[in-house]
């Protein structure tokens, strides 16, 4: 996912604002964090960056009622152990602008963690460019993900589509293609070339990216499982030998039912069991909620599914996940740098552990960015290593994580219903390692789920409820139905302000996480990390690192255009001016350089994967800056007490603490 989503949510801030003055409704509500500065005469229906089909449960498979909060303790079992999880807690999307940043990653990963790349279909050159992003991630010891995404132009059922602002693929390639079997046929091509001439395929092949989404398919779910039960049949028939793992489809949520009643990738399942076609894994993506995964209860529902159709041995990944899909518009885009970003990460990666999910990918790993200048740090893009090579919190906490996934995971119980705060435990000798997090849940998604829980429509729900308060009217059961909704309906409402109201509360207040002891041993907290908004906070000081970042920039733009004007030397073709911006595009840079465009196309790639990789050639010297060095505090020092057989710790919103104890 490369755009921003556009999911349809109910924005709550305006109608809480404005109930803090309604008498009906009681207390005072605190101002908001996130308002979206909407006047109180508007409809308050906007957009948000949730998943739009999470958001959309199917029938018959409504969530229980959220618990904003539960200060009962989380408990635990000191002399409880697990297996360890390994590589199934590591992962990312790269986007392969550097090699560096998967060498990077490699350092602290595990042997079947994965790094996923995208195989765009339509684009020409497809095997050299998929193989060389392969490469990089086998070279990192990783195992492959490559999604298959895209109609070319000639096989194209719609080749005079809509176009979409914010799409990656072009209206033609979003098409459902007119002749599956020759989609296939062509998938084929390009994996045995890649074999054949590079030396390598993909461990998984995942078929097509977010179907469930207009922007990357524009046809139906019966035509989507066409597509992946052809496509599955003739790799398999066509590279028997190959050992490359078969499913998809990167489902946008993974409760899309795409108009069908009932989850696609229970669709899949059924339809695998029908016609026998392989299936090794399935995905899907998940943006929002970091607890979501035990929420929805997605993979639980999945399992049953594939139980009930006797198939066995399907693996579960979630191949693209972060807080938001995208920095485009996205008002909260600094999150991405922040510990938020940190904080949903250790979420996600604690409740994956309980669902046992086989396998994910962090959206993304290495931040992407044109020729704009020194963005690092501010916002522009999402992924855990900056433009050049700082490590953002996310990054921070992963390194910590992945150390964990070596260890045995010991047992620890969440008290019932909690969905902000998370606890991921490991145990290596006598020290206890645990991860705390507290990713907030935010108003707009309590509203929502909480309407949903009681068979309500959000939208509808809120409508109503802004139409009563510009009519200046108290919130009532009576007034309600005056805006046109029913007594079921309007009871709704009275029902979910509160919860609404207790995650607008949560979402500015410190949480104190209670974590209980329960064998009867005495711990003996030694060691803390804290990310937040004033520990391990380097965009909070951008301005002490801006100057190193200049310098390593003027390195690598000289660097790059050094070896590429060596290069066209030797082809006898002058090189552009030192400051001329490079283009693009081959197309352009050849017109530029007046060549032909092999030349060109080899001294743009010179160029610019020198510049990635030169851009990051300082990534130990910028990280051990006092701005963005990890720095550990004693526990006394950052709050963190013992009360009885009760640890203690106060984290901010959207906040990770890291604490070892001592047995």
């Amino acid at each position: 996912m490369l755009a921003p989503r556009k999911a349809l949510c109910v924005c709550l801030s305006p109608i809480l604002l404005a109930l803090a003055h309604t008498p009906a409704v009681g207390a005072p509500i605190p101002d908001l964090v996130r308002a979206t500065h909407l006047p109180l005469n508007t409809v308050a229906v906007t957009t948000f960056s949730f998943a739009a089909a999470e958001m959309a449960m199917p029938e018959g498979q409504q969530p229980e009622l959220p618990v904003i909060s539960n200060d009962d303790p989380f408990k635990l079992h000191t002399q409880s152990l697990y297996g360890t999880i390994g590589g199934r807690m590591m992962g990312a999307v790269n986007p392969a602008v550097a090699k560096k940043a998967s060498d990077l990653y490699g350092q602290i990963v595990r042997p079947s963690s994965l790094l996923r790349s995208n195989l765009l279909m339509h684009l020409p050159n497809r095997a050299g460019e998929a193989a060389r992003r392969l490469q990089m991630g086998r070279d990192a010891g990783m195992r492959t993900v490559l999604t298959a995404v895209g109609t070319p132009l000639w096989n194209s059922s719609d080749p005079d589509g809509e176009p979409i602002w914010w799409a990656t693929l072009p209206p033609f390639a979003r098409a459902v293609p007119i002749d599956m079997q020759a989609w296939a046929d062509d998938l084929a091509d390009v994996l045995e070339e890649m074999r054949d001439n590079h030396g390598i395929v993909p461990d998984y092949l995942e078929i097509w990216n977010e179907p469930d989404r207009h922007e990357w398919w524009n046809g139906t779910a019966e035509e989507i499982l066409d597509l992946i039960e052809i496509t599955s049949n003739t790799i398999r028939n066509r590279m028997p030998n190959d050992p490359i793992l078969l499913g998809g489809p990167g489902l946008a949520g993974g409760m899309s039912d795409m108009g069908v009643g009932k989850s696609l990738l229970v669709q899949i399942v059924e339809n695998a069991a029908l016609t026998g076609h392989p299936l090794d894994f399935l995905s899907w993506h998940h943006y929002h909620l970091s607890t979501g995964l035990r929420f929805y209860n997605t993979a639980g529902q999945v399992r049953d599914a594939l139980s009930e159709n006797n198939i066995y041995g399907v693996e579960l990944l979630v191949t693209e996940w972060n807080i938001f899909a995208s920095p485009v518009g996205n008002p909260e885009a600094i999150e991405f740098d922040t510990s938020h970003a940190a904080a949903n990460l250790a979420g996600f990666l604690a409740t994956a552990a309980q669902v046992a999910l086989d396998g994910n990918c962090f959206f993304m790993l290495h931040d992407v960015q044109d020729q704009s200048g020194i963005a690092d740090l501010a916002g522009k893009a999402s992924g855990a290593l900056t433009f050049r090579g700082v490590k953002k919190p996310v990054y921070r906490v992963m390194e910590f994580m992945y150390q964990m996934a070596d260890e045995p995971r010991v047992k620890v119980d969440f008290p019932e219903g909690e969905l902000a705060l998370s606890v991921l435990a490991t145990r290596s000798g006598n020290r206890i390692r645990m991860v705390i997090s507290n990713d907030v849940v935010e108003s707009e998604w309590a509203w929502n789920e909480g309407c949903k829980a009681r068979g309500t429509k959000p939208g509808k729900l809120a409508a109503a409820l802004d139409l009563c308060l510009q009519n200046g009217w108290q919130v009532t059961v009576e007034n309600l139905e005056l805006c046109g909704l029913t007594t079921e309906e309007a009871e709704v409402v009275l029902e979910v302000i509160p919860l609404s109201q207790e995650a607008e509360r949560l979402e500015q207040t410190n949480r104190t996480a209670q974590i209980q002891i329960t064998d009867w041993v005495t711990v003996t907290p030694v060691q803390v990390w804290r990310f937040d908004s004033q520990h391990n906070a380097p965009a909070s000081r951008r301005e002490e690192i801006v100057p190193m970042l200049e310098w390593v920039e003027d390195q690598a733009l000289h660097l790059a255009y050094d070896a590429m004007a060596a290069y066209l030397i030797t082809e006898e073709v002058d090189p552009p001016p030192f400051d001329e911006v490079i283009p693009d595009t081959v197309e352009a840079f050849a017109k530029m350089l007046e060549t032909s465009e092999e030349i060109a196309e080899r001294a743009w790639l010179i160029y610019f994967d020198t510049l990635g990789n030169e851009r990051l050639a300082h990534v130990d010297l910028l990280n051990s800056l006092p701005a963005t060095s990890v720095q550990g505090e004693l526990p006394e020092a950052a709050g963190v007490r013992m009360v009885g057989d009760t640890l203690l710790v106060t984290l901010e919103p959207d906040s990770v603490t890291i604490l070892d104890i001592q047995l």
